[in-house]
């Protein structure tokens, strides 16, 4: 069988031709950042050759991370060739760079050296390695010349990059729907400049990071956050760490303010005398047994309740799992708002526990319908945990002779029966200090809602105003 027919038309390429390559490398140690020269000398290939492509092959073993040298640490330089642009990417093998040019350029045989400079690059182990440069063409992409050569790299006098943490602080325990926040300290304790991604992970909660850029000895601290929801009360692990090292610290979610029914019981609920309030709350509905220390009961500002004039002597905290304690009452700022604090933490049990705040001999100033509230303060941060919300209605004492004290203990007086209380102090006279107490009192809850028994300048529209205390002033001129 014969082929002589088919032999004029078929042409022998040359395979990739083979030249002298010196690699330098400065200061050549582990660990640091090093300077490569990738010298190939072309005077042994054929002819001149168009190149797009090098493909430059650091050694796998060697370590060092392709991907993390940008082109702009990229130099070509030699006969020929100008100083093309470049860019540098990683190929998927490891240790190797593929450098492309923004124009072809030329191998040129004639002695002609072509230098490729790359910068900043980090070789993580010591030893001896392989180096080869690869030159393809630009049209097909085959390589048509290469150069292999070693080159060694020491111990080295810095330490590699190393970000240490620690926790520093965190603000747990935290209430279910705050933030967990942890804050952690990051060390570089290594001598080479790094950036490092810093990642927080609470177990069952979710994750935060931030990434950091730290010289060598330089050190920051952080502040990382997760969020929490209604019913993620319990304990986690919190856990902060870097690339070489992790800590971890247990933080607490706390359930928040639970919401519990509230009976307010009130004898005999008159203005003008002294009541019985029973505050009775049900902790049934809270997550788990709690420790209270703080009581905050409010008896809405509106019905005149001088919590001031309260004596902790007329407070008792009765309910299962929590003894009788002894208690400190004092008032609030808050007009109406008492806090009783026991002198022992005692435990709010949700076993349809009921915790029961008797408060004897307050006198209400108003009559009406007003909204009480009962809070209780955990024994640590002084947070809400448990509340209940209820209402009581206060009638007009049986007297119905004026209205009840204005200050002291002793009720506003009508000294000529037309209706009107001008003895504001009770004392049986009408003086200028009556109209003082007026002035500094008109908005009280008393006076307010008795408004008729101070109605002295006979305004239609019953409200207490200064043309009231005007008014009343007036009539002291007309007594002298």
């Amino acid at each position: 069988m014969s082929f002589g027919g088919l032999s004029g038309g078929i042409t022998a390429q040359e395979g990739p031709a083979e030249g002298p390559l010196t690699t330098d490398v400065q200061p050549g140690d582990a660990g640091v950042e090093n300077n490569f020269t990738f010298a190939f000398n072309a005077s042994e290939i054929s002819d001149e050759r168009s190149v797009l492509d090098i493909r430059i092959n650091f050694s796998e073993v060697s370590g060092v991370d392709a991907s993390a040298i940008a082109e702009d640490d990229v130099t070509i330089e030699g006969e020929d060739t100008g100083t093309p642009s470049v860019d540098a990417t990683a190929e998927a093998a490891p240790g190797v760079l593929v450098v492309t040019s923004s124009d072809t350029f030329t191998l040129d045989n004639e002695g002609g050296v072509l230098t490729v400079n790359v910068s900043g690059v980090e070789v993580s182990n010591e030893g001896t390695f392989d180096s080869e440069v690869e030159f393809l063409d630009d049209e097909e992409g085959d390589v048509i010349a290469f150069g292999t050569d070693q080159y060694e790299i020491g111990e080295g006098s810095q330490d590699p990059a190393a970000f240490d943490v620690q926790i520093t602080d965190t603000n747990s325990p935290v209430t279910a729907g705050e933030p967990v926040t942890v804050d952690a300290e990051i060390q570089n304790t290594g001598d080479v400049s790094a950036t490092q991604t810093i990642d927080l992970t609470v177990d069952g909660l979710g994750s935060d990071d931030v990434t950091v850029s730290l010289d060598g000895g330089q050190s920051t601290t952080e502040t990382l956050s997760v969020e929490t929801a209604e019913g993620d009360a319990g304990t986690y692990t919190a856990t902060v760490a870097s690339v070489d090292a992790s800590v971890s610290t247990t933080v607490e979610v706390q359930a928040g303010a639970t919401e519990g029914p509230l009976t307010t019981e009130v004898s005999p609920g008159e203005t003008g005398v002294e009541n019985t309030f029973t505050f009775a709350f049900n902790a049934s509905e809270i997550s788990d047994e709690r420790s209270v220390l703080d009581i905050r009961i409010d008896f809405d500002e509106a019905s005149g309740v001088d919590a001031a004039a309260i004596p902790e002597d007329d407070v008792t905290i009765e309910g299962e799992s929590t003894g009788t304690p002894g208690v400190d009452a004092t008032a609030e700022a808050a007009s109406g708002v008492l806090v009783v604090t026991s002198s022992d933490t005692f435990t709010l049990d949700n076993e349809d526990g009921l915790v029961t705040v008797t408060i004897s001999g307050v006198e209400v100033g108003a009559d009406g319908s007003f909204a009480s509230e009962v809070e209780f303060l955990d024994d640590e941060e002084g947070d809400v945990i448990a509340f209940g919300t209820d209402g009581y209605t206060i009638d007009e004492g049986e007297s119905g002779d004026g209205p009840p004290p204005v200050v002291g203990d002793d009720p506003p007086q009508d000294l000529n029966g037309d209706g009107l209380y001008r003895d504001i102090d009770g004392t049986g006279e009408f003086t200028i200090g009556d109209i003082q107490l007026f002035f500094q009192n008109r908005n009280s809850a008393v006076v307010q809602s008795n408004a008729a028994a101070f109605n002295f300048d006979s305004e239609a529209t019953v409200e207490v105003t200064i043309s009231d205390v005007q008014a009343l002033f007036l009539d002291s001129l007309d007594n002298e």
